[in-house]
């Protein structure tokens, strides 16, 4: 039965979408966890993080082996460095995403 289900194509190009899985300080840097779940990321990139609409630099990129990456595609698992946010302001189920399309939020 699960064989017959069709599974649709990430597609790279489409909005960035990460919600956020975890996170924690670590000598004075901030790291986020969570999944690429649509869109591409890449380092230096400046995104917000929802609902919040906050502003934030992602300073370097990890994947789930703690590999460094120049950019993330939808599917995988990822760790952040980022810079600009504090650790308060990250709550899990927050979604990370581009500037330039913001995913809708209900209050």
């Amino acid at each position: 039965m699960l064989d017959t289900i069709e599974v649709s194509n990430k597609v790279p190009t489409a909005s960035l979408r990460i919600p956020v899985t975890d996170k924690f300080k670590d000598q004075g840097h901030l790291y986020i966890f969570g999944k690429v779940e649509s869109g591409t990321l890449i380092e230096d990139q400046t995104v917000s993080l929802l609902p919040s609409k906050a502003y934030f630099v992602v300073k370097e990129l990890f994947n789930a082996r703690d590999e460094r990456l120049p950019y993330a595609i939808a599917g995988e698992n990822v760790k952040l460095k980022v810079k600009l946010l504090e650790e308060e302001e990250v709550n899990r189920g927050n979604i990370i995403c581009n500037n330039l399309n913001y995913c809708q939020v209900c209050y």
